[in-house]
């Protein structure tokens, strides 16, 4: 792969980046990838692990709270590409950070491309969460989904005792 190529996927527009080029070691390696990014009017960078500084998977270091918070800053979405198994078996923080950054839309730790490209593809309504009565793309507990007993007029099981 050439250093930097954009692709769009399920209509969103990724800059893959390449394992050549400078490392993500700092907020202004970060700033200039998302000026990249930026540049060719990407929504997703998917940066390779290898671009990555070995500070990033230290949590500690500070670099990769740094990092995320500028790529949302931007609004741009941050990927990982690669195989990260060695580092989250040495940290229990990044295995967890790991997890909760996979739940949420703004970064992703994805092992190839094959698993970026899953990821971006439109969700379809689960058929089991309509024959629950849930709101497709909700999960349950979530508000504005019928099976939300915070919202529930006059109290749901999730009231403290004595406001039921």
């Amino acid at each position: 792969m050439t250093s930097q190529e954009l692709v769009e996927t399920h209509g969103v527009s990724v800059l893959r980046l390449g394992q050549d080029g400078p490392t993500l070691n700092d907020g202004s390696s970060a700033l200039d990838l998302i000026g990249e990014a930026m540049g060719c009017q990407a929504e997703v960078v998917a940066l390779p692990v290898e671009r990555l500084a070995e500070e990033f998977f230290s949590l500690r270091s500070g670099l990769a709270g740094e990092a995320v918070q500028k790529f949302v800053n931007y609004r741009l979405r941050l990927v990982v590409v690669g195989d990260i198994s060695a580092h989250v078996a040495r940290s229990d923080a990044l295995r967890d950070f790991v997890r909760e950054a996979n739940r949420g839309n703004q970064v992703w730790f994805v092992a190839d491309h094959a698993e970026l490209d899953e990821k971006l593809a439109p969700t379809r309504p689960r058929a089991d969460a309509r024959a629950a009565g849930e709101a497709p793309g909700r999960p349950p507990g979530v508000p504005g989904s019928p099976v939300d007993r915070t919202t529930t007029p006059g109290g749901g099981r999730d009231d403290p005792p004595g406001r039921r």
